[in-house]
C-alpha cells in the first residue's frame, strides 16, 4: 500500500526548515538550460519546495508556476519570494501527480529528486500524462533524478550533502515498492567532534530506474528528447 498523500505532506512540512537552510543555489548552466527551453513561454516546477529554482528562473523574466504540496515549504516559498521581490511567480498548493488543466506551459520540470515523491509507478505514471495535458505541443518535460544504485542501496546509505560543518546522509528502508529514506544532519566542528546530537527526518520514495521513464513517456504521447549525464540503465 502506497504511503497516503497525506503522511508525504507530514513527512515534507517536518523537512521544510533544514530543506530550507542547506539547499544549495540552483546553478546558473541549469538555469541557463530551463530558460532557453521555455523561452518566452511560461513555466510549471513540480515539487518546488522553498524556490532555489523556481524563484532565479523567474527573475530571469520567465513566468514560473510552483507546485508543491507541504504548507510549510510553500511558507518558506513566499518568505523567499518575497524577499527577492517576485513578481511573476504563482504558487499551487497539489500533489503534483494531478495538475489543473486550465493554463498551458512551454516546460515543466522537476528536480532535486522530487519526482521519487510520488510514491507508486500510478501515480508517476499520471504525474507523466497530467504534464502532458498542461505541455504546449512542444513544450518540455525535464526531469533531474538520481536514484540510489544498487550498490547504494546494499550498503544502506549515501551522503547527500557535505559541508565543512554539516552532512546530510540518506539511510535507505525497504517498504514494499518504496524506499523509506531517514535523512540525518551530523553537525560537526572543525576537528571533527560532533557539535549536537544528529537530526532526523522520515521521507519516502519511490525510485524507477530511467527505462521506466521511457515508458512513461510513451504512455503518455512523449518522446525522449536529450538524456545528459546519466546512464540509461542505472538512472
Amino acid at each position: 500500500m502506497p504511503i497516503s498523500v497525506d503522511e508525504r505532506m507530514r513527512q515534507w512540512d517536518d523537512f521544510a526548515e533544514p530543506y530550507a537552510r542547506l539547499a544549495q543555489r540552483c546553478p546558473e548552466d541549469m538555469l541557463d538550460a530551463l530558460a532557453a527551453l521555455a523561452g518566452n513561454r511560461p513555466a510549471i516546477e513540480l515539487g518546488a519546495g522553498a524556490g532555489r529554482i523556481a524563484i532565479p528562473l523567474a527573475l530571469r523574466g520567465v513566468p514560473v508556476t510552483a507546485a508543491e504540496f507541504s504548507p510549510r515549504m510553500i511558507r518558506h516559498l513566499r518568505e523567499a519570494a518575497a524577499r527577492e521581490a517576485v513578481s511573476n511567480l504563482e504558487i499551487l498548493q497539489c500533489n503534483f501527480a494531478s495538475l489543473p488543466a486550465d493554463k498551458r506551459y512551454g516546460l515543466a520540470y522537476c528536480i532535486d529528486n522530487g519526482f521519487f515523491a510520488l510514491c507508486s509507478e500510478e501515480e508517476q505514471l499520471r504525474c507523466f500524462r497530467a504534464v502532458a495535458d498542461v505541455l504546449d505541443e512542444d513544450g518540455f518535460f525535464v526531469i533531474e533524478a538520481a536514484a540510489p544504485t544498487p550498490a547504494q542501496l546494499d550498503a544502506g546509505a549515501r551522503i547527500v550533502y557535505a559541508a565543512p560543518c554539516s552532512t546530510i546522509v540518506e539511510r535507505f528502508k525497504r517498504d514494499g515498492a518504496s524506499t523509506i529514506s531517514l535523512i540525518a544532519e551530523i553537525t560537526t566542528n572543525d576537528a571533527g567532534e560532533n557539535t549536537q546530537a544528529a537530526r532526523f527526518w522520515t521521507l519516502a520514495h519511490h525510485y524507477v530506474p530511467a527505462a521506466k521513464f521511457d515508458d512513461y513517456a510513451g504512455r503518455s504521447a512523449m518522446t525522449l528528447h536529450a538524456m545528459v549525464g546519466l546512464e540509461r540503465s542505472t538512472l
